[in-house]
């Protein structure tokens, strides 16, 4: 019955006295037995919970080389195995290759397993049911890709001229929405305030002192860069302040929207329009905070503005910004004399090299973070160009011949193994991964530095801390005594801490940002007297377009970048670049690591490839250009990246109609704090409809990536023109997958983005089988009579769906439902007359979700995004579903979920969601009581 058991001896069976033992010695060859293979051999239809513990440690002390007989489940993956995020995506990754049945786990779930066995309990709880269908979606192994061949791509910036603020409208928060505008401590943010309340807001002036005070209705944080004399951490302070106030943005965003701004002070164009103008370069840090916002919460509006200093602090200044705040434009814009510019991306070839040498043999360069990685590999190149003198800066000790007895040995477990026994065995994990990763810093720094002599540079190493400004001077002093004058930069520092604002501490966030920054700062400083020939920054493309999880990072590299637009314009004999660098096949970016960023559409800079074009970025001539992003062969920038001006050229008006409680009744059962607000449900149900329409014949599979933008709000009396867009449909897995938009007209033109999705169409439904249908939960606590007694849920007549509440307690909760009656009930003059899915079985789902929230963090609960929505079959039972939800993570602000609608007649799936998001915020409490439509006087 079960092949993959390993087979038992007969003396082992004359061994077994009870059905106990048979069980207990079967278990036991279960985890003894040689683990799943590699992908494409046959696997095992089930992974036990033994089998995957087998398998993690054998992978665990693959990747890290740590002796299997070492390794504990109770062992912590960070404190004492000294395992990374980077590490640890790779091992998940492995986990996934050998066992193809298990779930995909993000990376960032991973950073919330705290030991060995939170693992195996996250991939056992989560495992996909034996015989289900293998995803489709996975890729190839890294190992069987070939990066693609061709050129890096090389863009840099340019300015897109704007129509006139009141020319875009579009983007409004509610009057009376309460902003938060903090103090420049220059009068700029007084007058922004005053024109805030002139336009019926409710603004407060604020400190930007570390300490926020965030009230639980905040709908609006606009940060106003200090003067120059300010605060030198305002960076960090200006983190502080939108990290507090995220939870109150993101919630205020789903019932009537919410604004994250920053208004900095450089020169009215993020540094390309009067570099020499600029005296706080330090506050182009702030739009690395709002892109990545903005990539983290798409349903916050988010703006980084910059002020020309021309403009100075009087009155018009903080109109056109108020103005400019409420206008539907980029997420960069800067405001001058010459009016609002936007930025764009323009390609840009490498012009050829000027006819004598950038740099020689008599010049001294100094290089921090070069001599390992990425950064060494470009010294190596440096060195075979121009056989100058190389001074690496590392905070690493300074390299020291190797040992005999590790000199021979080459794999991590060979050397683990014997650190281990030079130790008699008395190494922790921890200290023994410590004086791993030293052994192996010391080799990489030793075959670094021996490459470049080989090459034909001069090389030197110093060990200092980049940050400390003093040590620096210091170490830089002597450099000038032993070889000359200094003559170059490249600033390659840096660390990365990937964690979501919210989730960020403020040491990751020093650390990060500091290596960078501060580093800058030191080497300027000390270097301010010399004649430099050449400064390169390496910055990154998570500056210019904002990376999930890398906020720190985003901003310091911006302040990088503009640091680099002053230097050039300090120093125009001197060659100052900001290379904002795309992912290297190398370095931090592993096998597993690759597999992301090909599904992203982000090609890889090879390490040879991108050391080359260093050499020949300092050597051109002509137009040199400060800020330059470069890419990987292959890249595809995403279109969401540039601001649609107009509908996208792929996209086609394929519904419109104008939506109102008149003709949609349901809407008054769909009411928050007086208004009707259109269920995410019926997003759902109508961006299927439209992609349908456009593409007969085929059936409604699902939705991937769906977001919601901004919730669609009416008020009482009120209608508003809604417009579905389609696009092209692209083929993946054996499926059409059509790209949605769903918009409103503004009502002074304009369009406002509510939701992108996109939408999955086929031939023939698949089979899965579901995974909660036998989770056990507690017994729910609340009373079921109150649900949809005004005290919980606001839904009205039409959605009170939910029949029962099965169970619920932290790891998720378990309700019986309604399905939706015919759609003729609820619409006057439907679209269709049928549901393609069920928008009332559906609501149900997230209603479960926000009885959840209240049992365990006491506050309401709203959708903000999925993952994934699958449906199995043509329409969901008549008789209502049985919907399980198991909670993956949760904080006091947000939680993730897995879903699944069930026929209760014989308990196969129905349809599914993955990583569904929902924003927990108990400022919404009070907004879910006021669940009547309020009425209006005419023309009130």
């Amino acid at each position: 019955k079960l092949p993959d058991l390993p087979p038992l001896e007969a003396e082992d069976l004359g061994s077994l006295q009870t059905i106990a033992d048979v069980i207990d010695r079967l278990r036991a060859g279960v985890a003894s037995s040689p683990v799943p293979g590699p992908k494409g051999a046959q696997q095992p239809e089930a992974t036990g919970q033994d089998t995957l513990q087998a398998l993690l440690l054998e992978i665990v002390a693959d990747k890290t080389g740590y002796p299997a007989e070492m390794l504990e489940l109770h062992m912590a993956l960070d404190a004492d195995l000294g395992i990374d995020s980077i590490k640890r995506v790779e091992i998940l990754s492995v986990m996934q290759d050998r066992a193809p049945d298990l779930p995909a786990v993000e990376a960032e779930e991973m950073g919330r397993l705290v030991t060995l066995q939170d693992v195996v309990d996250a991939l056992a709880s989560a495992k996909t049911t034996p015989g289900a269908a293998p995803r489709d979606d996975r890729d190839d192994s890294p190992e069987e890709r070939e990066t693609p061949a061709g050129p890096l791509q090389r863009m840099v910036l340019r300015f897109s001229e704007l129509p006139p603020a009141e020319k875009r409208p579009g983007l409004r928060l509610p009057k009376g929405a309460k902003i938060h505008v903090t103090d420049d401590g220059a009068g700029l943010s007084k007058k922004i305030v005053r024109e805030l309340r002139e336009k019926g807001f409710d603004p407060a002036l604020v400190a930007l002192n570390g300490q926020p005070d965030v009230p639980e209705d905040l709908a609006g944080l606009v940060i106003v860069a200090p003067s120059a004399s300010s605060e030198p951490d305002f960076c960090k302070l200006a983190f502080t302040y939108a990290q507090a106030a995220a939870s109150a943005l993101r919630a205020s965003a789903q019932r009537d929207g919410a604004l994250l701004a920053t208004v900095a002070r450089l020169d009215g164009g993020f540094g390309l329009r009067k570099p020499e103008t600029i005296s706080n370069p330090a506050s182009g840090g702030l739009a690395g905070l709002v892109k990545t916002a903005a990539e983290e919460w798409p349903e916050v509006t988010c703006r980084a503005i910059d002020l020309a200093v021309e403009l100075g602090d009087a009155r018009p200044a903080a109109e056109r910004v108020v103005e400019e705040l409420s206008a539907s434009s980029p997420i960069e814009v800067g405001l001058s004399e010459d009016g609002a510019q936007g930025l764009e991306l323009s390609d840009s070839a490498l012009p050829k090299a000027a006819e004598s040498p950038a740099l020689n043999t008599d010049d001294v360069i100094v290089i921090s973070g070069g001599a390992r990685g990425v950064t060494a590999r470009c010294a190596i190149a440096l060195a075979a160009a121009f056989q100058p003198t190389l001074v690496l800066l590392g905070r690493s000790p300074e390299p020291r011949p190797e040992e005999e007895w590790s000199a021979a040995l080459r794999t991590e477990a060979k050397l683990k193994k014997a650190l281990l026994e030079r130790a008699d065995g008395k190494l922790s994990p921890k200290v023994l991964q410590k004086d791993y990763l030293a052994l192996m810093a010391n080799r990489e720094m030793l075959a670094s530095m021996d490459a470049m002599r080989q090459a034909g540079a001069t090389v030197a190493y110093r060990s200092v801390d980049i940050r400390d400004a003093g040590a620096v001077a210091t170490a830089l002093d002597g450099v000038r005594k032993e070889f000359g004058a200094i003559t170059g930069i490249v600033h390659g520092a840096g660390v990365l801490a990937d964690r979501r604002i919210e989730d960020k501490t403020p040491e990751q966030f020093d650390a990060v940002f500091g290596t960078k920054v501060d580093g800058m700062h030191s080497l300027l400083s000390a270097t301010r007297d010399d004649a430099l020939k050449t400064i390169v920054f390496f910055s990154s493309s998570t500056a210019r377009f904002g990376r999930a999880g890398q906020v720190d990072y985003a901003m310091a590299n911006e302040v990088l970048n503009k640091t680099a637009q002053v230097e050039a314009a300090n120093r125009p004999e001197c060659r100052v670049a900001a290379l904002n660098w795309g992912p290297w096949a190398g370095g931090m970016v592993t096998p597993a690591l690759r597999k992301v960023f090909e599904k992203e559409g982000v090609g890889l800079i090879e390490l040879d490839q991108g050391a080359d074009y260093l050499v020949e970025e300092i050597s051109a001539k002509g137009d040199r250009p400060v800020e330059i992003i470069v890419m990987g062969p292959g890249t595809h920038l995403e279109s969401a990246k540039t601001w649609p001006r107009e509908p996208a050229a792929d996209l086609k008006s394929s519904l419109a109609f104008d939506i109102s409680v008149e003709r949609f009744p349901f809407l008054a059962s769909h009411v928050i704090d007086g208004k009707a607000v259109l269920p995410l449900a019926m997003f759902m149900e109508w961006m299927a409809h439209a992609a349908l329409h456009e593409h007969p014949g085929l059936r409604f599979q699902g939705i991937e990536d769906l977001k919601v933008f901004k919730g669609v709000i009416l008020q009482n009396g009120h209608s508003k023109p809604l417009e579905i867009l389609t696009g092209k449909a692209r083929k993946h897995g054996g499926r059409d997958l059509v790209p949605v938009e769903l918009r409103s007209t503004a009502e002074s033109g304009g369009f406002v983005l509510h939701a992108r999705a996109e939408i999955v169409l086929g031939t023939k439904f698949g089979g899965r089988e579901p995974e909660l249908g036998d989770v056990k939960l507690a017994a729910y606590s609340g009373s079921q009579e109150e649900i949809y007694d005004h005290r919980l849920l606001f839904h009205g007549e039409d959605f009170q769906g939910i029949t029962s509440v099965d169970g619920c307690d932290a790891s998720g909760i378990s309700v019986s439902a309604r399905c939706a009656p015919n759609p003729g009930r609820w619409i006057k003059d439907p679209l269709r007359r049928r549901w393609i899915a069920d928008p009332s079985a559906i609501d149900c789902a997230f209603q479960a979700l926000i009885l959840w929230s209240f049992s365990q963090r006491n506050a309401a609960s709203l959708p903000v995004r999925f993952g994934r929505y699958e449906q199995f079959r043509t329409a969901f039972p008549k008789g209502g579903v049985r919907i399980a939800a198991r909670v993956n993570s949760s904080s006091d602000h947000n939680a993730r979920a897995t879903i699944e609608f069930l026929d209760p007649k014989d308990g196969s799936l129905v349809a599914r969601i993955d990583d569904y998001e929902c924003v927990i915020d108990a400022s919404l409490n009070e907004a879910f009581q006021r669940n009547e439509l309020a009425h209006e006087s005419v023309g009130g």
